[in-house]
C-alpha cells in the first residue's frame, strides 16, 4: 500500500499573538520545545512521510525562519513562500502550490505551531486508498466543541464541516481538526488566488458542497496547540513526565549528569555554573546560561536565556529578552 508523498507544505506565517511577548522577537515556529524548534517536529513528520521537497510559507519574522532552517532539512529540499500581506491558510496554500510539481499528486500539509503525535504514513495511506479530495486528521477530545467539530459517517466520510457545509450521510462520530491533512491538487481550484482566505471556511466547504469527498482519519495521539505560555509549559511538563505520548515525535532524550535532576532536557551548548541545580522538569535550549549556585526548576529556558548566579527560577518561561511566570498547574 502506498504510504508516502513527494511534497509537503508547512504553514508558518502566523503571528503567535497569544504567546507574546516571546513572539514579538521570535516567530512561534522557532520557539523551542525541549530545546528543539517547534517547526522541527513538523519537518520530521514530513520526512517520515517520504517527502523530498517542503515549501514553508512565512510572514511574521519570516527571515528568521529561513535563516534558521536554510535550504535543507534531513535531506529534504526546503523552499519558502514569503507573504508580504498575510494570506491565511487558504491563500497561503494556494501561493505555495506554485512551488510544487502538482503532477506528482497529493501533498501533505502540516501546521508548524502545534505538537501532534500521529502516524503520518497511516494518514497518507488512508488518502491513497480512498482517493478523496482531502484527508483530514481528527481527534475526539473533551474540549473539541470550543475548536469546532467535523462530523463523519460510518465510512469515515465528512458529512458536516463545522456547520458550514453538509454532505449526504448520517453523522456517527465527531472530532476536531488537528491541522494535518493530505490534499489533492483539485482542491486548489476552490481557493481564490492572492487573497486572504481559510482552507477550512472556504476550500473544504466549497469542495464538499460541489460533491467532492472529504475523509476524516481519527487519532488517539497526544495533541497541543502550545498556543499560550500556560499550554506551552504544560506540554513540556507532560512530555517530561511521560503523559504526552510521543510514539511519532522525535523528542530529545532526557539529560543527566551532575546537578541535573530527572526528568529534564539540557541541549548542547548550555553552560551550567558550579553548584547550580537543574530540574526536575526543566528544559534548557542551546546557548542558555545558568550561573553558579542558581536553581532552575519546572521551567523553560529558550536559547540565549540567562540565569544570574544564585537566582531561583521556578515555573517560568524565559528567553534572552523576556520572562513569564506561569505558575504551577496553570494551563
Amino acid at each position: 500500500m502506498r504510504d508516502t508523498v513527494a511534497h509537503a507544505m508547512i504553514l508558518a506565517a502566523g503571528f503567535g499573538t497569544r504567546l507574546r511577548p516571546f513572539t514579538l522577537e521570535t516567530p512561534k515556529p522557532l520557539l523551542e520545545v525541549l530545546g528543539r524548534p517547534l517547526i522541527h517536529y513538523a519537518l520530521a513528520h514530513a520526512k517520515r512521510a517520504g517527502c523530498e521537497r517542503v515549501v514553508i510559507n512565512t510572514h511574521h519574522l519570516g527571515a528568521q525562519i529561513e535563516a534558521a532552517l536554510g535550504d535543507t532539512f534531513a535531506d529534504m529540499a526546503l523552499h519558502y513562500s514569503h507573504e508580504d500581506t498575510i494570506l491565511g491558510t487558504g491563500g497561503g496554500i494556494r501561493r505555495m502550490a506554485d512551488k510544487l510539481d502538482l503532477d506528482q499528486g497529493p501533498f501533505l500539509i502540516l501546521n508548524s505551531d502545534a505538537l501532534c503525535d500521529f502516524d503520518v504514513r497511516g494518514l497518507v495511506a488512508a488518502h491513497h486508498q480512498s482517493g478523496p479530495i482531502g484527508t483530514m486528521l481528527l481527534k475526539a477530545t473533551d474540549d473539541m466543541d470550543s475548536y469546532g467539530t467535523l462530523g463523519v459517517d460510518d465510512q469515515g466520510r465528512v458529512v458536516r464541516f463545522v456547520d458550514r457545509a453538509r454532505a449526504a450521510g448520517d453523522e456517527v462520530r465527531r472530532g476536531m481538526f488537528l491541522g494535518a491533512h493530505v490534499m489533492d491538487p483539485k482542491l486548489l481550484d476552490y481557493l481564490p488566488p492572492d487573497v486572504e482566505s481559510c482552507v477550512n471556511t472556504v476550500g473544504y466547504p466549497r469542495a464538499l458542497e460541489d460533491g467532492h469527498g472529504v475523509q476524516g482519519v481519527f487519532t488517539t495521539g497526544s495533541f497541543s496547540d502550545v498556543g499560550t505560555p500556560g499550554r506551552l509549559m504544560q506540554a513540556h511538563r507532560d512530555l517530561l513526565d511521560g503523559t504526552f505520548g510521543h510514539a511519532y515525535l522525535d523528542v530529545p532524550a532526557a539529560s543527566g549528569g551532575p546537578g541535573v535532576a530527572a526528568p529534564s532536557v539540557v541541549a548542547a551548548g548550555v553552560r551550567i555554573g558550579a553548584g547550580a541545580q537543574i530540574g526536575p522538569r526543566a528544559a534548557l535550549g542551546p546557548g542558555a546560561v545558568v550561573g553558579d549556585g542558581a536553581q532552575v526548576v519546572d521551567s523553560i529556558l529558550f536559547s540565549g536565556a540567562r540565569v544570574a548566579p544564585g537566582e531561583v527560577v521556578r515555573a517560568e518561561i524565559r528567553s534572552a529578552a523576556h520572562r513569564v511566570v506561569v505558575g504551577e498547574g496553570t494551563k
